[in-house]
C-alpha cells in the first residue's frame, strides 16, 4: 500500500486564504518581506536585506497636519552608511471584496505626498480585481496598482520580464469583466506596464528597471521533448528505476525534497480546486487530496519536474490547478512563460510516469493479449466502431493500472509519440453502444478518465 492509499482523507473547504477581516492582507504582505529579508534576499528583488528596514502600522510625522500618519507597510532604503533613508516603498493593503473606492486611492496619495514629498513610492495593494476606471486615477497620481494573493505571494516569473500575452493574462487578473485564463499569484500594474512580480514594478517605480520587457521574451528557454525525456530518464535510473509504476516518493528522496500529502480541499479565488503547491527556496511540495490517486500522482510527478528543470531560475513557488496538467501547449517560440513552464513539467511527468521504452515493450505485451494487430492503419487505430474502440479502453485500462498513470494521461502520450491513429467522431463520452461494452478489470469507460 502506497502514501495515497494510507492517507485519511481529513477535507476541509477553504476558499482561499484571505478571510476579509482587518489586517490580514498587510500582515501577509508583510511577513513575506521578512522572509525576504530573513533569508538574505533582496527585498522586493531591488533592495539589499542589510540595507533594507521593513515595517508595519509605522507613523510618520506631518508637518501639514501637525500630527503623525500611519502607514500599513513600509520598506526603507539606506545607502551605506547613511542614518536616513534614501527612499520609502510604501504599500497601502485594500483587502475589499468589491471594486476600490476612488476616495480611498485619493486619500492614500495625498497623505503619501503630505509626509514625504518626492521620496517615495506608493503601491495600493488589493485582494481582489477592481474595476478598470480605477486605472486613471491611479495613473494621474503616480501610483503603482498590485493585486496580491496569499497563496503565491510574489512568486510567479520573479526574476524576468512580461511577453506581450503575458501582460494581457497578467491585467485580466487585475481588472474585473476581463477573462480569467489563469489565475496569478501577483499581478502589478504601473504607468500602464503591466508586471508580474512585486520586484518588477517597485523596479520600474524607483527607476532602476533597465531592461527593456520586449527584449525578453524567450526569458523561458524552450526544451525539446528530447531534452525533457533525457532528464526523466536520468532522475529514474538514479532511484532503480526498471518497470511498473515509478517511486515518486523515492524520487523525492533522492531530490531532498520535503514531501507532504494533505486532505484538505484548497480552492482558488476563482472557485477552482488546488491540486498541489511547490516551494523552490524551501524544496518543498504538498499535494492535495483530490479523489484520484493517478491524478495525484501526475500532480506530485509535474512538481517535481519544476526542481528538476531548474524552474527556480523563473518562479519561487506555484500552486497547480487542473488547466494546469491539462495544457497540451508545444511550448514553442511565441508561447507565454507562464504557459511554457506549465507545459515543460507536464512533459517532464510524462516522462518519468510513462518511459518510452518501457511503455512500448508493455505495449507490445497488451496488444498481443487483446488481439490488437497492425492492419495498416497504423500501431494503435481507433475509431467509433465497437470491435476497435473497445479494445483500445482496454488497453488503455492495462497500461493504466500497470504504470499507476491515467488513461488519458497514456492516450496523450500514444498521440504525441505519433503512435495512433484516432479516427473517432463523438465527444469524449463515446458511442452510444459503449455502456454495454465488455471491459478489461481494470479499464474504465471514457466516461471515467481523469484529467491530466
Amino acid at each position: 500500500m502506497n502514501e495515497f492509499d494510507r492517507q485519511k482523507p481529513q477535507l476541509s473547504r477553504i476558499e482561499g486564504e484571505f478571510n476579509g477581516k482587518g489586517d490580514e492582507l498587510e500582515d501577509h504582505l508583510y511577513q513575506f518581506l521578512l522572509d525576504q529579508q530573513r533569508r538574505g534576499e533582496l527585498i522586493y528583488g531591488l533592495s539589499h536585506p542589510n540595507n533594507s528596514k521593513i515595517f508595519k502600522k509605522k507613523k510618520y510625522f506631518c508637518k501639514e497636519r501637525k500630527n503623525k500618519i500611519e502607514f500599513d507597510v513600509v520598506v526603507e532604503t539606506y545607502q551605506p552608511g547613511s542614518s536616513q533613508p534614501s527612499y520609502y516603498t510604501v504599500l497601502e493593503c485594500k483587502n475589499y471584496r468589491s471594486a476600490l473606492p476612488d476616495e480611498k486611492v485619493r486619500s492614500f496619495s495625498d497623505k503619501l505626498s503630505s509626509v514625504f514629498r518626492h521620496n517615495a513610492k506608493g503601491v495600493m495593494v488589493v485582494r481582489n480585481a477592481i474595476q478598470s476606471g480605477a486605472e486613471n486615477i491611479i495613473r494621474e497620481r503616480g501610483l503603482g496598482l498590485a493585486k496580491y494573493n496569499p497563496m503565491g505571494l510574489d512568486l510567479v516569473i520573479a526574476r524576468i520580464g512580461i511577453i506581450a500575452s503575458d501582460r494581457e493574462l497578467i491585467s485580466s487578473n487585475i481588472f474585473t469583466g476581463e477573462s480569467r485564463s489563469r489565475h496569478l499569484k501577483f499581478s502589478g500594474l504601473y504607468d500602464g506596464v503591466c508586471f508580474a512580480s512585486l520586484g518588477h514594478l517597485l523596479g520600474k517605480m524607483h527607476g532602476s528597471f533597465c531592461e527593456e520587457i520586449s527584449s525578453l521574451r524567450n526569458s523561458v528557454p524552450f526544451l525539446s521533448s528530447a531534452s525533457i525525456a533525457e532528464v526523466a530518464a536520468s532522475v529514474a535510473s538514479s532511484t532503480g528505476y526498471v518497470s511498473g509504476p515509478s517511486n515518486l516518493e523515492r524520487v523525492c528522496e533522492h531530490l531532498s525534497l520535503s514531501l507532504h500529502y494533505s486532505g484538505r480541499i484548497l480552492l482558488d479565488d476563482y472557485g477552482r480546486e488546488i491540486l498541489g503547491r511547490a516551494n523552490f527556496s524551501s524544496k518543498s511540495v504538498e499535494i492535495y487530496r483530490h479523489g484520484d490517486p493517478n491524478r495525484m500522482r501526475f500532480t506530485l510527478a509535474h512538481e517535481i519536474g519544476h526542481f528538476c528543470l531548474n524552474h527556480s531560475e523563473f518562479i519561487h513557488a506555484e500552486s497547480v490547478i487542473e488547466t494546469d496538467i491539462d495544457s497540451v501547449d508545444d511550448g514553442t517560440d511565441g508561447q507565454q512563460d507562464l504557459r511554457r513552464l506549465e507545459y515543460q513539467a507536464n512533459e517532464f511527468a510524462s516522462h518519468l510516469l510513462l518511459p518510452t521504452n518501457v511503455l512500448k515493450r508493455k505495449t507490445d505485451e497488451f496488444k498481443v493479449i487483446l488481439g490488437l494487430r497492425d492492419r495498416g492503419f497504423g500501431y494503435i487505430y481507433v475509431d467509433d466502431s465497437p470491435w476497435n474502440y473497445g479494445p483500445f479502453l482496454e488497453l488503455l485500462g492495462e497500461l493504466s493500472s500497470y504504470f499507476a498513470a491515467s488513461r488519458k494521461a497514456v492516450e496523450i502520450k500514444f498521440l504525441k509519440l505519433g503512435w495512433l491513429n484516432d479516427q473517432r467522431r463523438y465527444s469524449a463520452s463515446g458511442p452510444n453502444w459503449l455502456p454495454s461494452l465488455p471491459r478489461a478489470p481494470n479499464a474504465k469507460t471514457s466516461r471515467d478518465t481523469s484529467s491530466e
